[in-house]
């Protein structure tokens, strides 16, 4: 597993733009839990319950607007931006959601895992 999407987003790992509104979240979770779901991936379970619990956890923090802009403002201080705009604490988000933010899983690619070999 590729630690390189360790340093993906949560727009990455649903592989939608960072402007993105409710709806193009909710169809991009939609499909790719699908893709991804343990029963469709019957020969590769493990690998197939972690990806599908990442885009879980992708769409819980970015499904609402509201979610969104403080993901969003949490990445811009993280990334060395944030001209004096207070990071929410990870305590936030346990509070908002009973998570821990953000951490990303350790798989590879967003590959349907039937075309891997």
């Amino acid at each position: 597993m590729s630690k390189d999407y360790q340093k993906k987003s949560y727009y990455d790992i649903l592989k939608i733009p960072h402007d993105a509104n409710d709806r193009e979240v909710r169809d991009a979770y939609l499909s790719m839990a699908r893709i991804y779901h343990p029963d469709n991936n019957p020969d590769k379970k493990n690998i197939a319950l972690s990806r599908f619990k990442m885009i879980k956890k992708a769409y819980e923090v970015l499904k609402t607007e509201d979610y969104r802009k403080i993901y969003n403002r949490d990445l811009y201080k993280k990334a060395g931006n944030d001209n004096n705009n207070p990071s929410i604490e990870p305590t936030i988000w346990k509070k908002l959601l009973g998570l821990s933010m953000p951490t990303m899983s350790k798989f590879s690619s967003n590959q349907p895992l039937s075309n891997k070999k």
